[in-house]
């Protein structure tokens, strides 16, 4: 038995490429974006002045580098998640994100990214925080990433 292929058939199977694709296209950038990882700050070192001339450093540790778009010279916004709690109707209220400050990156590598603080947040127009600096646990907002012009 030989079956030839006509017009309509090789429309159709174009068209199921290029459908096929699409939908893979939109499958992947759905992945991505669902499965993409918080980073946060997960340490915080300074170093210790010997004397009153001496600069003080005070570096902050990111769990994501090189592999998550991370570079030298990035400011990145970092947000701190606050769960608040309605005690009148005796229910979580839900979490509020409140962005705390700036970091700059200053080194990356796979994995792991080091910043310094580049400036808080006034709190004039912000919620207050317990604590008015950045912290082990606040988040790097990704959105935010751009580079620092006076790099």
């Amino acid at each position: 038995m030989v079956v030839t292929q006509g017009k309509g058939t090789q429309v159709m199977n174009h068209h199921f490429k290029w459908i096929s694709k699409l939908v893979l296209a939109l499958a992947s950038i759905v992945s991505t974006q669902s499965f993409a990882k918080d980073l946060t700050v997960f340490d915080v070192r300074k170093t210790l002045p010997l004397s009153e001339k001496e600069r003080v450093y005070q570096d902050y540790y990111i769990n994501g580098g090189s592999e998550d778009g991370l570079k030298p010279g990035m400011l990145a916004t970092v947000t701190r998640r606050m769960t608040l709690y309605d005690t009148y109707q005796n229910k979580s209220a839900g979490d509020l994100k409140v962005a705390v400050g700036r970091l700059k990156i200053i080194h990356v590598q796979k994995g792991i990214s080091v910043a310094r603080l580049h400036s808080l947040f006034s709190r004039t127009n912000r919620p207050v925080l317990d604590y008015d600096y950045i912290m082990v646990g606040d988040q790097i907002d990704m959105g935010s990433l751009s580079m620092d012009r006076g790099r």
